[in-house]
């Protein structure tokens, strides 16, 4: 069932046939279920959406079936972009849980890609086939013998964007991620451009396959630092150390890391103002004042360093006097005070989404800047605000994305709070 705002997106887009039930759970249950007459498809549970106003929308479902649950994701066009649904028809003999690799929705301009079959991620199904699936991963392991024959558990998919599964030999485990070939060459360059050090702890590669555009990692164990955001008992030393071994990684040459941006944090705020506009209308005025007044604010950069990309808690393993910071994949050369703000932005989404107070928000964010502080040069304040503002404005679309309820009242009240710490911090014009 739709929600009022989804209604309303659909009415202002009428050039996307498919939008309508793509966005309705329900509906592209039973549009599935009338496609695939050999099995009954009992619901569909929407997990991510990426929409391009316009142009296409794709979501990823979780889909229940008599033959058990299965990933499935569908993209939607514009009738002008239907030549697209061209790749989908080629897999549709291909062998899978629901008999089908993929079909058409043809009256809705709609292609239907069913586990492991995807558009980008081509080689991901080389992994539903035994024996393609020990090529792939002996390739990957030929230098970890620990992990030869090992099983492959699924761990975390993004449609036409990235898989991650988890390797266990006998002895040993390693972290198994598939990427577009476009994606390939930047992430493997990353994932060996920095080192560890006593405090700082970088997860090792132990493969690589250019062939089929995946990296195999030593699997890390260690406690979340987003278990420790909220605990009752406060526990400052471990936010410090989390800020030492941030400023230890910028401080790194990271001679392999590749100096071409293919995105820089201003092209990425204005494609989520964008992204806002279109989910929110009534915001247009107010986001794109907050995101002028940022850019213009920002012009002026401090110096570049290598940095993470994607900085928040949900990166970050504790394990005893180690920090381990995870997944390079988005690392490039930027201003310390992006990653800085990162963590930040996201722990004031979670306060915003009450999970978690302001007070204790402002107690990590302090213990994190003063173990920076002491390992590296904080960046100025007004600079991190800056950025953290920025952040909140490319959070801002996530409830839409991840289809949560009330999606258009947490889209606001994350605007809202990228003012909110501008204002706090009186850097507002």
């Amino acid at each position: 069932m739709l929600l009022s705002a989804d209604i309303d997106l659909v009415r202002r887009d009428p050039i996307i046939t498919g939008l309508e039930t793509l966005l309705d759970a329900d509906a592209f249950a039973t549009a599935l279920d009338t496609a695939l007459p050999t099995v009954s498809v009992r619901a569909a549970q929407a997990t991510y959406v990426r929409y391009k106003p316009g142009t296409n929308c794709l979501v990823a479902y979780k889909v229940k079936t008599d033959r058990g649950s299965v990933p499935v994701y569908a993209r939607a066009y514009s009738a002008e972009l239907g030549v697209k649904l061209g790749h989908v028809r080629r897999v549709y003999d291909q062998p899978s849980v629901l008999d089908v690799g993929g079909l058409c929705l043809d009256k809705l301009d709609t292609s239907v890609y069913v586990w492991p079959y995807d558009y980008k991620l081509r080689n991901l199904a080389h992994l539903s086939n035994p024996e393609q699936r020990t090529v792939v991963i002996d390739q990957l392991t030929s230098h970890v013998p620990e992990l030869s024959g090992s099983i492959l558990t699924d761990l975390r998919y993004r449609p036409e964007r990235r898989y991650v599964g988890r390797l266990d030999g006998a002895t040993r485990s390693g972290l198994f991620k598939l990427y577009r070939k476009e994606d390939y060459e930047h992430v493997r360059s990353a994932a060996t451009a920095f080192y560890s050090t006593e405090l700082l702890n970088i997860v090792p590669l132990l493969g690589e396959s250019s062939c089929y555009h995946a990296l195999l990692f030593h699997w890390q164990a260690g406690c979340p630092l987003n278990d420790s955001l909220w605990n009752t008992t406060w526990e400052p030393a471990v936010f410090r150390d989390t800020g030492k071994a941030l400023a230890l990684l910028h401080g790194q040459d990271a001679a392999t890391l590749p100096t071409l941006i293919d995105q820089n944090p201003r092209d990425a705020l204005a494609a989520a103002v964008q992204s806002i506009v279109v989910l929110c209308p009534n915001l247009e005025r107010q986001v794109q004042d907050l995101a002028k007044h940022i850019t213009t604010s920002l012009a002026q950069s401090p110096e570049i360093r290598p940095i993470h990309g994607d900085f928040y808690a949900d990166q970050v393993l504790l394990n005893g006097n180690q920090i381990t910071i995870l997944d390079l994949d988005n690392a490039t050369w930027g201003e310390p005070a992006f990653d800085l703000a990162t963590f930040a932005a996201h722990l004031w989404r979670m306060v915003v989404q009450g999970n978690g107070t302001a007070a204790r928000a402002v107690q990590i964010i302090e213990a994190l800047f003063a173990g920076y502080d002491q390992q590296g040069v904080l960046p100025s304040r007004t600079q991190i605000a800056l950025h953290t503002a920025a952040g909140l404005l490319r959070l801002a679309p996530e409830p839409f994305r991840y289809r949560r309820e009330n999606w258009l009242q947490r889209v606001h009240a994350l605007v809202l709070a990228a003012e909110e710490i501008l204002t706090h911090e009186h850097i507002r014009t």
